[in-house]
């Protein structure tokens, strides 16, 4: 998803930032409401967790990292698909496809470099 705009320049107004954490709270998926707000899943995810807007009303997810199941591409996390770094948990497979794309990047640009 491409997003016209910058994250960092649009402001959300408190109506919209207080309607996020209550559909967050009320199990609402990242991605439907990135897409309707226009900004990106961890955006959303930050502001359910409060630490974007933290003086705007509207309930926080509580512990939001430890009870997260899933990543922010939806890839569940078990036992098999996770990666400890720096103490927070990763999604194995979201890192490999990254690690992939890479891969994939370099070889091309060394492809058409030569």
């Amino acid at each position: 998803m491409h997003y016209s705009h910058s994250v960092k320049d649009r402001r959300m107004n408190e109506a919209s930032v207080v309607e996020i954490r209550l559909a967050r709270h009320q199990g609402a998926l990242l991605r439907e409401l990135s897409e309707k707000y226009g900004v990106t899943m961890g955006h959303i995810s930050r502001i359910a967790a409060g630490e974007m807007y933290p003086t705007y009303g509207g309930p926080l997810t509580q512990d939001h990292y430890k009870s997260q199941t899933h990543c922010l591409r939806g890839h569940e996390y078990t036992s098999e698909n996770i990666v400890i770094k720096h103490g927070r948990r990763n999604c194995r497979r979201c890192k490999n496809e990254l690690d992939n794309a890479r891969r994939m990047k370099k070889r091309a640009d060394a492809k058409a470099g030569a």
